[in-house]
């Protein structure tokens, strides 16, 4: 009987969603049964794969959506290389031109392409594209403020990946808020690398704006940025007020978990 690896991997990640720091290994390994640990890691990134792509591109999700586990790893690691040699891989596959090896020989030729910007902080645009709903929805649902997309050009110290704004519905106030998106990598390490710099990025921040959300993958990489903003907080010690924006900038860090 064929390995049903999207149920797999879809009961895994609901369980991972309730999974205290420390619990995943476990819940990894109940979810597999007879599966190895690290092969039900893989399909839980290739199903989210999966559902990034189709919030980016239907059409190449639902070319994609039915396929084996092998053949969705191969193009959840392609995509992010490069989408255009991707799809061009995808439709020659479809076609019969290329087997499952053939596409994983095609990938090693790929390389990322030149990308038409000088600044450090753009995203690729279909990652972009795909983070922003969700993250203008998050924000809502955390600050309970309906927000806009801020277009004004901030001064070349506290520019970010996304900045919006609303009016503070208990002051009255204008307020600013910026998001940094960390990644998308597909080495999950990356994201572990990266924490301090992106945390202490985001705390540099708060000096400026009201609140800065730092936005990663769920899973691991959310509780381990969760764990260095709590951590950071004992340490410091708060003076929360009982309305309205808190006074450390420290306390005006949130992490936001996009799926």
């Amino acid at each position: 009987m064929a390995w049903d690896w999207k149920k797999t991997a879809a009961e895994a990640r609901q369980q991972l969603a309730a999974a205290r720091h420390g619990e995943r290994e476990a819940v990894l390994r109940a979810a597999g049964g007879t599966t190895d640990v690290n092969t039900v890691r893989r399909a839980v990134a290739a199903l989210a794969f999966l559902d990034r792509l189709k919030g980016t591109d239907r059409e190449s999700h639902n070319e994609l959506k039915d396929s084996s586990f092998g053949v969705v790893e191969v193009f959840a690691r392609w995509w992010p290389i490069n989408a255009t040699d991707a799809k061009a891989g995808l439709a020659k596959w479809k076609k019969g031109e290329l087997t499952t090896r053939g596409l994983a020989a095609s990938m090693s030729k790929s390389r990322p392409p030149r990308l038409a910007t000088t600044s450090d902080e753009s995203l690729p645009r279909t990652y972009s594209d795909y983070v922003e709903p969700r993250l203008r929805h998050g924000i809502e649902t955390l600050l309970g403020e309906k927000i806009m997309r801020s277009e004004d050009k901030p001064p070349a110290h506290r520019r970010v990946h996304l900045r919006y704004k609303f009016k503070d519905s208990l002051s009255g106030r204008d307020r600013e808020v910026a998001a940094i998106v960390v990644g998308p990598y597909q080495n999950q390490s990356l994201y572990r690398k990266k924490r301090n710099d992106s945390m202490l990025k985001a705390l540099g921040l708060a000096t400026f704006v009201d609140w800065v959300f730092i936005v990663v993958p769920s899973g691991t990489a959310s509780d381990d940025y969760n764990e260095w903003l709590d951590r950071a907080k004992a340490e410091i010690g708060l003076d929360h007020p009982a309305y309205g924006i808190p006074v450390h900038p420290i306390a005006r860090l949130k992490v936001l978990a996009i799926q």
